[in-house]
């Protein structure tokens, strides 16, 4: 981390910093809509699990007018991100061109005898361009993946430390992913920047002596080695992007396993009681399963099944599967109530949930063929 803003920074990373603390509060910003958000769900639930004290209004309106208010502070922390990172980008951008420049300027004649020219541009003009990009756009992105998860390990630390380590338990193995295909990564990039230096070279060969080439009306084969040059910067990125695509895919996939893991021990802990809800005669699920997997929607299912036990139970669903087994079900159509009665009672009706049905049944079924297989 320390290697990676001294790079990009040209020596600098204490001009990096103002970008950095605009980062850290800008995550921090962005996190306190979520948590007004969970205390409005929790009033309503409450409201719900103690319908005696009814719904709290005052704390709503409270919670919503801080929400709204909120607004501006994360529009104050945003703007100052963008002024501080696209400062940054572009002023070490500038002073980096004008040094190299001046640089170059006082190098002898062999040197420029010794080197395409088109490397030295290339430097100059694209590989700088690469760091305004990496500090106004990546730099931010990189502050946030890095203080958000911090702040979220503690938070769930506070409610169960088991929840915390589930959710990031993942998070090694798609560092150690990542820091064993470091060398690979290394290897191939720098493969891909000979390829596009090669190629700027021979573009400049060819721009340097188009006049040349039209006057003598030279073709064909003069340009092999311009073309011979983006079809190995063809090749080198296809590599690069083919190879360390997937790698990085996975190590973004094991890190994001860590929410199935959270929900499959929170699940886990609710069912025996370890963490437990107030004594509600009511519970309302909200599309309880609908980003889950069939397998780890199963397992989650089961752990509701047995926490609901006893309890009335009010399903928001598009899974059908989910609620079949439900005492009634409540189809609605562009906010109407059009149907109601039991699974198999609706499946005799032949009406829209009989449809739907069907409609999901049949895609269960559906499989991915490859021509000529």
């Amino acid at each position: 981390m320390k290697n990676y803003l001294y790079n990009i920074s040209g020596g600098n990373p204490r001009s990096l910093l103002p970008s950095v603390i605009a980062a850290i509060l800008d995550g921090i910003a962005k996190i306190v809509p979520a948590a007004l958000l969970v205390d409005i769900f929790n009033t309503i639930y409450k409201s719900f699990a103690d319908p005696g004290k009814g719904l709290d209004i005052n704390r709503m309106w409270i919670v919503c007018c801080i929400l709204f208010a909120w607004l501006l502070v994360e529009y104050a922390a945003y703007a100052s991100l963008y002024d501080k990172t696209y400062r940054a980008a572009y002023s070490l951008a500038a002073s980096g061109r004008l040094k190299l420049a001046e640089h170059i300027r006082h190098l002898s004649l062999g040197f420029f005898g010794k080197r395409d020219p088109g490397d030295l541009t290339n430097l100059i003009l694209s590989d700088y361009g690469q760091v305004e990009h990496t500090i106004s756009h990546n730099l931010s992105q990189l502050i946030s993946a890095i203080v958000l998860p911090v702040l979220a390990f503690g938070g769930l630390l506070l409610v169960d430390w088991r929840m915390a380590v589930a959710m990031f338990v993942a998070v090694p193995l798609g560092v150690a992913l990542l820091w064993l295909t470091d060398s690979i990564q290394a290897r191939m990039s720098e493969n891909h920047v000979r390829a596009k230096n090669e190629a700027a070279s021979r573009l400049q060969e060819y721009l340097s002596g188009i006049r040349e080439i039209k006057a003598h009306n030279m073709g064909g084969k003069r340009f092999e080695r311009l073309r011979r040059s983006f079809d190995e910067l063809r090749s080198a990125s296809i590599r690069l992007e083919g190879i360390m695509g997937p790698m990085i895919m996975g190590a973004m996939l094991l890190a994001r396993s860590g929410m199935t893991w959270m929900i499959l021990v929170g699940s886990y802990l609710l069912a025996g009681g370890e963490l437990s809800l107030k004594n509600a005669s009511i519970v309302l699920l909200d599309e309880a399963t609908a980003s889950l997997d069939p397998e780890n929607e199963a397992a989650v299912q089961q752990a509701i099944n047995e926490l609901v036990a006893d309890k009335t139970v009010i399903l928001i669903a598009h899974r059908l599967k989910t609620i079949q087994n439900a005492d009634q079900i409540l189809v609605l159509d562009q906010g109407q109530l059009v149907e109601q009665g039991t699974h198999a009672h609706l499946l005799d009706h032949s009406g829209i949930y009989a449809r739907l049905w069907q409609l999901q049944q049949d895609a269960e079924g559906w499989q991915v063929k490859v021509n000529g297989s």
